[in-house]
């Protein structure tokens, strides 16, 4: 037999997973009646306290070979699952589950790649969600998660697992503008942020610097401008440049001025010729990377 569940749920939230039963020879089973033990107990809180107190469940024989166990976990932590058929352990048995309340989830969005966010092209969103009561990734079942994205039009669509604990979100976007991306887990919103969609992509986006003599503790000044490959002028959404020097290795982050226009300061603390290196959606800009020396006071 094997379990069909899932290692991350909600707290208060009704939970289901599936158990199929095999025989001795590997082949699926298509009729029901096999007599499988199922507890899930032996729950371990967040501050490691173990109790060893039997949760309720309901199992349903589905009679085709699979059996569906239905269980609400209440408390945040840890709960193992023990299934076994004529006293052995199925395959993976027992199981862990972790239990989360809504609030101590954390999503980790990755950059949007293809070039950006562009109008008719498939565009990625890469996302991890962390217990942040624990600290470890969680795993949902990607059933369980979708995004919307909400705009010039509305556009939802479901996770695709490139991994177990990372889930890729692709969409397409008929129409220039700016998105409401909101994603849910179990229909409960989790994380939202605003997307632009743009027509073309900013590759005529430069970078330039003030001029003078810098020497340590000294404030270095850039200005970066968002334009796209006709020219013009990219009132931004979001953070979509990013900044990293060379040697001292700090990733700066670039303020939002107005009609498209960021600015980079940088104080040094060494003396030193730095390499500054600006990026869009991991290209560099016009003019990137730039190079400053900065001598001692």
């Amino acid at each position: 037999a094997e379990y069909g569940g899932i290692t991350s749920v909600f707290v208060g939230e009704i939970t289901r997973f599936n158990i199929v039963a095999y025989d001795q020879r590997d082949s699926a089973i298509y009729n029901g009646g096999a007599d499988f033990f199922v507890s899930i107990g032996d729950f371990t809180s967040d501050d490691g306290i173990v109790d060893e107190n039997v949760l309720d469940f309901f199992m349903v024989d589905n009679e085709d070979g699979s059996y569906t166990v239905q269980y609400e976990p209440l408390r945040s932590g840890i709960y193992n699952i023990v299934v076994k058929i004529h006293g052995n352990h199925i395959n993976g048995s027992p199981f862990q589950v972790a239990s989360v309340y809504e609030k101590d989830v954390r999503c980790i969005v990755e950059e949007i790649i293809s070039e950006g966010c562009l109008v008719n092209t498939v565009n990625h969103l890469f996302v991890q969600f962390l217990d942040s009561t624990r600290n470890e990734l969680l795993h949902f079942a990607p059933e369980l998660i979708y995004a919307v994205f909400k705009g010039p039009e509305q556009i939802k669509v479901s996770a695709a697992q490139s991994s177990k604990t990372t889930y890729d979100f692709c969409f397409t976007a008929t129409k220039i503008g700016v998105f409401s991306a909101t994603l849910f887990v179990c229909s409960r919103a989790i994380w939202s942020k605003n997307i632009r969609v743009s027509a073309t992509s900013w590759e005529t986006s430069f970078v330039t610097m003030q001029s003078g003599k810098y020497s340590v503790g000294s404030e270095i000044l850039f200005s970066i401008q968002a334009k796209d490959t006709e020219g013009n002028i990219v009132t931004a959404e979001g953070d979509p440049f990013k900044v990293y020097v060379e040697p001292s290795g700090d990733s700066v982050n670039p303020e939002y001025q107005n009609l498209g226009q960021y600015i980079v300061r940088f104080c040094p603390k060494l003396a030193t010729k730095y390499i500054f290196h600006f990026t869009l959606f991991g290209k560099h800009v016009v003019n990137s990377p730039l190079s400053v020396v900065v001598e001692s006071v």
